[in-house]
């Protein structure tokens, strides 16, 4: 049986990211705030940490106004999906536009970077 709700004015990313632990066992900790991830990844609970190393499968949240404080409702939270070169890296996101189109919302994959202006920490799940 399913579960059918409406995402309308709701930032889901960080629910996409608890339903994709949930659905592979990776961790127990589910939220729907992206800040309280990452509060949770630097103190080392429930399995997870901050690391500068990413790897595919790991999870990564974004300050888009900056300041690494993850709040103000300026946050997004993906998964790791590959690493490139450099500072490139490629996430699977919820709650995203389409990166062809610009428009929409739904789970695609982004091309991103730490390098551009927002700021980046990769949480680990060990």
């Amino acid at each position: 049986m399913g579960v059918s709700l409406s995402t309308s004015n709701y930032a889901w990313c960080a629910t996409f990211v608890s339903w994709v632990a949930q659905q592979t066992g990776a961790t127990s900790y589910r939220h729907t705030y992206v800040d309280h991830w990452v509060k949770q990844a630097r103190a080392g609970n429930y399995h997870l940490s901050v690391t500068t190393d990413p790897q595919p499968g790991d999870i990564v949240a974004y300050d888009w106004d900056g300041g690494s404080d993850f709040t103000g409702g300026n946050e997004h939270i993906g998964i790791v999906r590959s690493v490139g070169g450099g500072a490139s890296f490629t996430a699977v996101e919820g709650n995203t536009s389409n990166p062809d189109t610009g428009s929409g919302s739904g789970v695609y994959i982004k091309n991103r970077s730490t390098n551009s202006g927002y700021d980046v920490v990769f949480i680990r799940v060990r």
